[in-house]
């Protein structure tokens, strides 16, 4: 249902006019008429119609009076006596309604109810519902914003903002509601209902619609009642299809009291109680409700909404409601602080600049007034905003320091406190931006294409979804395509027709970098397509994979055949949970990888390793000093505070349109070094190494300053031995096919494991052969457990390591050798540990980030040479790089106008007198600084003196400025002024030429931070690629530091042209350090023919993978659960586990007396129970606390689903029901037991001609 329309418009000639409606049993007349306007007496003649009608009431408690200072009408239906709450106020028979002949008609403007409206006013006293249609008839037809003035819409549109350009991510980005704020007879009437421009009073029906229907009905006399909110709303309406519509109050209604109701509130309002507040009820109903107020942005990321009120006794204006769900989290929390800045900035600025009633004469004076009205309202509301979110934001750093809950709502005592707030805000009227640190808030997270009907899959084959241990995964397959799809949380992750376009291009664009690939690790890629990439290294010894869910992999390799290579000792797998999992590399890992590729979600990147080192901390320090880091996603600013340098590329991608990639490092300058062929055959990726296209994909880049932002400390604290805080071991999975050993004898191979755990430094304790096939040898580090097929050649070693994990590699090496193993896989879990381990003090140094001395990475932390006796950087040299800049215009134009900002009349202005002399340059304009800045009028003066000086100028010349200059004799004030003129999108498109440059310099850049934040606003707001705010620096004698920034727009090979300037100022300055230390791009290019390169499954090398799917034989399931405390209170003892395991067993439906069980303990602090029999076998540990892990396997695989009957599930609910919910399962992995390198479970070997990509 669509939301009422209702309200009445009473001329503004009845002001003064006071009235009242009395009642007698068969007619209502006016009791005091002080006017005998006939618009009143027609409303007068439409009650008395209604109450006279059979069926028809209107309450004789109420009447029609005089509303005081009321925004919607001079007149308002009042309470002349005490009405009770329920009592019926006005009954409309159905009969009296006018609706359209479509019932099931949807929107505001419903077709079918104007031209029945157009209809009876047409009629006029002959319409069966007259006097309705001429009162109708008789209502003003320029309420609403639609068919106001022109020059009122102007203004509007001013006040709103206007949609700049046609990329959908831009083009309301400046904006606040309403949305359309004009459009209804444009767009509804004239397009929807296909009405005609010239037919007056069928647009006045259509508007009379807009405000007054109630979804596809007019109600007579329903549309006298005003509208407001919160306390004052006192009505509720009831109405169906051919029945009454009947107005109740919806509380007791005092005498006195206006008789209210409203418009997005009502009960059968859903759909307005969210976006839809003031805004809209101005685009609607053609007013400025009063108090309180409902305000809503949506065009800043996201949606913030909230309510203010008036204080009746003070007449303070504050926020009384910020639901939850509307209030910024996490980074959407600093954009949407900087948005409402910009916001208010711009409206504070059309009220110092343009909102003066001379500048517009021809607007009525009730419309003038209601757009003034909207503009003080929003400008309230975005104030009042301000001081919200600055106080969220101060909440959020307290709790992320550990601070109290400073405050959760608006009505806390403690959000009125004030408090200091990262971002700065002016102080004042005044509009002028503080040029001070803002973050940056384009949308680059919003799709470069239009890829909405693509993301549907409409013309893809559903394969399979599944919910694995920890998310939904989904696999599509489109036949004509040949493409395969996986999803995750509804989520593509990858397709085959853009693989290369991800993983060729992560793994070899940081790879040309490294002059010889040697060790890989890679986070997050399960589907093995990283590591495919990796594997075609030949100069390859070591790839290490850490990935929480094992069934991404194994369905991969179902659905893609990318094969996870269990086999190849090169490869190494960690699956679990990540921050524990580098917790338990050796030593030798960390600070010795090449590559470290990175595919987490930013929640992931978030979370702790330690609690100096969260997962990115640590993932850079596994690189070796010349390696590199990548990470897919936006993540230019991270990589700038841990690497001393870092570039960003963007290319296009099919599905998701385009991918970011963020490369760091602290050796590879990624802009400067030459990059190497590896001659690495790829589909897609194309070595960039030449001069003409090794910058082809850069983005953005940075050369950062680790002294400077605090990173050269020492970060690895000393190792505590006093105490064992954590514990945590490694179960590796071992499949040793083709052993030549005979091993019928399972004493033999109970000697077997003794001996290789003893030969390897371990302590073996009791051991022993159990019935099925189950072998286990007890070390004090640890446990190994053998399941044998002698008939299949094949053991299956389980290494569980809870002490001395470092050597796991050696031991398993050492098995596979004693049985004599031709063909082995392996992969690692990382699981519980063991408190009270013999080995854990010697652990606690040879593995995890601590276990080497790390000074941040290796990062360039070298003090900078100075020398006193050396003279600051010479005029001369600041002169060379300027006249460098103008190059970047030279292919552009044939001529080049520029403006130069400088200081007072009569100071030096160098870069006048350099673009003066410049032979590139045609013609030059100097801005000089106003006198007397010191007071906000006079900057307004200055500004409105300057926007005309510029805009005369160009318009006269008919050539706007190539390139605008800010000299470092120009004070704060200017660019403040300057910012607020090229803050106007319209005034800058105007002023300044497609490509152009906007240049500020500056000898003391710490000092004088607001040049730099005038180039970084700019770059803002152009928005749009291409544009680069790129930054030189000159460096002499050390501290002494001359910064040159620009902003250089409309080039795309915008890297090439800097590193062009900087390669030539370089070659003239010997004596001076020239560096490009940033180049910041703007948000990415919106491509409206999206036409990206595919690629088909069959593309990619299916045969090996294949072959490995044909020749898998699961021989049984295994499943290991990790089990923690559900409550802080637990304390688990072993007999109490050991009963919960029997239970457990039967619970699966085994005899639990039909196998054998076998406790030990002093392990550690812990213990360990073994249950063996001939079709399941389970190993217990407990580390001595609260964490339980259990080691189940059973060859009644079944289907192996996760459904109540399948054996796993029924024995690990079993566990959990006797454990009186005491434990919960942390973590599972699920893994099929078998030869030929199986991977997969039984369920998923389909015959091969089913499979999808066969």
């Amino acid at each position: 249902m669509s939301l009422l329309s209702l309200t009445t418009r009473w001329p503004l000639m009845l002001s003064a006019l006071f009235w009242a409606v009395s009642f007698c049993p068969q007619s209502i007349h006016a009791a005091t008429i002080m006017d005998t306007d006939s618009n009143l007496e027609m409303a007068v003649s439409v009650l008395d119609w209604i109450h006279n009608a059979e069926g028809g009431y209107f309450n004789p408690k109420q009447a029609l009076q005089k509303t005081e200072n009321s925004t919607q009408s001079p007149v308002g239906v009042f309470a002349v006596e005490d009405i009770e709450e329920g009592e019926v106020l006005m009954t409309v028979p159905w009969e009296l309604i006018i609706k359209s002949h479509d019932k099931n008609e949807e929107g505001q403007m419903c077709c079918g109810t104007v031209a029945a409206v157009l209809k009876e006013m047409k009629l006029g006293e002959k319409s069966k519902y007259h006097p309705y249609p001429a009162y109708l008839k008789s209502q003003p037809d320029n309420d609403l914003p639609s068919n106001w003035s022109e020059k009122a819409k102007d203004l509007l549109y001013e006040i709103v903002g206007v949609p700049q350009g046609n990329d959908p991510r831009t083009s309301d980005f400046d904006s606040i509601p309403p949305e359309e704020p004009i459009e209804w007879l444009e767009l509804d009437f004239n397009q929807k209902c296909h009405g005609s421009r010239r037919d007056n009073m069928a647009r006045h029906a259509a508007l009379l619609v807009v405000q007054r229907s109630d979804d596809y009905i007019m109600v007579p006399g329903y549309d006298f009642y005003n509208h407001r909110n919160g306390k004052y709303h006192n009505t509720e309406i009831r109405w169906e299809h051919e029945s009454p519509h009947v107005t109740k109050a919806s509380r007791a209604i005092q005498k006195g009291e206006q008789i209210f109701n409203s418009y997005n509130f009502c009960a059968e309002c859903e759909g307005r109680r969210s976006h839809y507040g003031a805004a809209e009820i101005l685009r609607d109903y053609g007013f400025v409700e009063e108090y309180p107020q409902r305000w809503y942005y949506n065009n800043l990321g996201g949606t913030i909404q909230f309510d203010i009120d008036e204080d009746e006794e003070t007449g303070e204006v504050k926020i009384v409601d910020w639901p939850t769900r509307f209030i910024p989290k996490d980074e959407y929390l600093r954009y949407a602080r900087v948005w409402v800045r910009r916001q208010l900035r711009r409206q504070r600025r059309i009220q110092n600049l343009n909102f003066h009633r001379t500048k517009w004469p021809k607007i009525p004076e009730r419309e003038w007034q209601i757009i003034w009205d909207f503009h003080k309202g929003n400008t309230l509301a975005l104030e009042l905003a301000r001081e919200f979110l600055d106080k969220q934001y101060e909440q959020v750093k307290l709790e992320s320091q550990g601070g109290a809950l400073q405050c959760s709502s608006p009505g806390d005592a403690a959000c009125a406190t004030n408090v200091t707030a990262a971002l700065t805000y002016e102080e004042g009227d005044h509009h002028y931006d503080l040029l001070k640190y803002e973050p940056d808030d384009l949308d680059y997270i919003s799709p470069t294409c239009d890829n909405g009907e693509v993301m549907m899959f409409h013309d893809y084959t559903h394969l399979e979804s599944l919910q694995t241990n920890y998310q939904p995964v989904g696999f599509e397959y489109n036949e004509e395509m040949d493409d395969v799809c996986m999803d995750i949380d509804n989520i593509v992750q990858i397709c085959s027709c853009y693989r290369p376009q991800y993983h060729e291009f992560v793994t070899h664009y940081a790879a040309r970098f490294i002059d010889t690939v040697k060790r890989v690790l890679f986070v997050g890629g399960g589907d093995s397509m990283l590591l495919f990439e990796a594997l075609k290294y030949p100069t390859l010894e070591k790839v290490v994979g850490l990935e929480l869910d094992q069934t991404i992999t194994r369905k991969s390799f179902k659905y893609f055949q990318t094969q996870p290579h269990f086999d190849d000792e090169r490869v190494e797998w960690w699956f679990g949970d990540a921050t524990k999992s580098m917790l338990l590399l050796p030593e030798e890992y960390w600070g010795s990888f090449d590559l470290v590729l990175v595919d987490l979600s930013e929640t992931v990147m978030s979370l702790s390793v330690t609690k100096e080192l969260d997962v990115f901390d640590a993932l850079a320090l596994l690189l070796n000093k010349d390696g590199v880091i990548v990470k897919n996603e936006l993540y230019l600013e991270h990589f700038s505070d841990v690497f001393d340098y870092t570039v960003q590329i963007l290319y296009d991608s099919p599905i998701i349109c385009s991918q970011v990639v963020a490369l760091g490092s602290n050796k590879v300058d990624f802009l400067h070094d030459d990059a190497k062929d590896h001659e690495i055959p790829n589909l897609l990726y194309t070595p960039l190494t030449k001069d003409d296209n090794r910058f082809d994909l850069m983005h953005d880049y940075r050369k950062n300053d680790a002294r400077a932002i605090g990173k050269c400390d020492t970060i690895t604290p000393p190792i505590d031995t006093s105490k064992q805080d954590t514990s945590a071991g490694i179960l590796e999975i071992v499949n040793a096919e083709e052993v030549s050993i005979a091993f019928d004898d399972k004493a033999k191979i109970v000697k077997l494991l003794q001996d290789v755990a003893t030969e390897q430094g371990f302590t073996v304790g009791p051991s022993k052969a159990y019935s099925g096939n189950l072998v286990v040898a007890v070390l004090k580090e640890g446990y190994i457990a053998a399941r044998l097929w002698p008939e299949h050649n094949y053991i299956g070693f389980d290494i569980n390591l809870w002490g001395k994990t470092f050597e796991i590699k050696s031991l398993k090496k050492a098995l596979t050798k004693a049985v004599e193993s031709s063909l082995v896989s392996a992969y690692k879990i990382v699981v519980g540990g063991m408190f009270g381990s013999s080995t854990w003090k010697e652990d606690q140094v040879k593995i995890g980030p601590y276990s080497k001395t790390v000074t941040n990475m290796n990062r360039n932390c070298k003090e900078r040479e100075t020398s006193p006796d050396v003279a600051p950087i010479p005029k001369r040299a600041i002169e060379i790089a300027l006249n460098q800049t103008f190059t970047l215009l030279d292919s552009a134009y044939d001529t080049v106008t520029v403006g130069v900002v400088c200081g007072l009349e009569g100071s030096d202005c160098m870069s006048f007198d350099i673009a003066d002399s410049n032979p590139l340059v045609t013609t030059v304009f100097k801005f000089q600084t106003c006198d007397s800045l010191e007071s906000e009028e006079k900057m307004f003066q200055c500004e409105k003196a300057l926007a005309e000086q510029w805009q005369d100028f160009v318009n006269e010349s008919n050539k706007p400025f190539d390139m605008l200059m800010v000299d470092s004799s120009a004070p704060y004030e200017m660019l403040q002024i300057f910012n607020s003129i090229l803050d106007a999108d319209e005034v800058r498109e105007s002023v300044l030429n497609t490509v152009n440059v906007v240049l500020a310099f500056t000898a003391e850049p710490k000092e004088e931070k607001f040049r730099k934040f005038f180039l970084d606003r700019y770059r803002i707001q152009h928005g749009d690629d291409p544009v680069a705010r790129a930054v030189f620096e000159l460096t002499h004698a050390g501290e002494d530091v001359v910064e040159i920034g620009l902003v250089y727009c409309g080039n795309t090979l915008y890297v090439y042209s800097l590193e062009a300037v900087e390669h030539n100022i370089k070659e003239r300055l010997t004596d001076v350090k020239v560096e490009l230390t940033t180049i910041n791009a703007g948000l990415f290019p919106y491509d409206f023919d999206f036409e990206p390169v595919n690629f088909e499954q069959k593309d990619y090398d299916n045969a090996p993978g294949l072959k490995q799917y044909a020749e898998q034989h699961p021989l049984g399931r295994q499943n290991v659960f990790q089990l923690e405390a559900n409550r802080p209170d637990v304390e688990l003892k072993f007999d109490g586990l050991f009963k919960m395991l029997k239970t457990a067993i039967q619970t699966a439906g085994f005899d639990a007396s039909a196998g054998k069980f076998e406790k030990t303990q002093k392990v550690g602090d812990g213990g360990l129970i073994v249950y063996s029999s001939q079709v399941a076998n389970v190993v217990l540990v407990w580390d001595g606390r609260t964490h339980v892990d259990l080691n189940f396997f059973t060859f009644e695989e079944g289907r192996g689903e996760k459904v109540n009957g399948s054996v796993p599930e029924k024995f690990i609910t079993g566990f959990l029901r006797a454990s009186e919910k005491s434990l919960k399962i942390n973590l599972r992995d699920d893994q099929p037991r078998g030869t030929g390198r199986v991977i997969n479970f039984s369920s998923d070997l389909a015959p091969e001609e089913e499979a999808a990509t066969s």
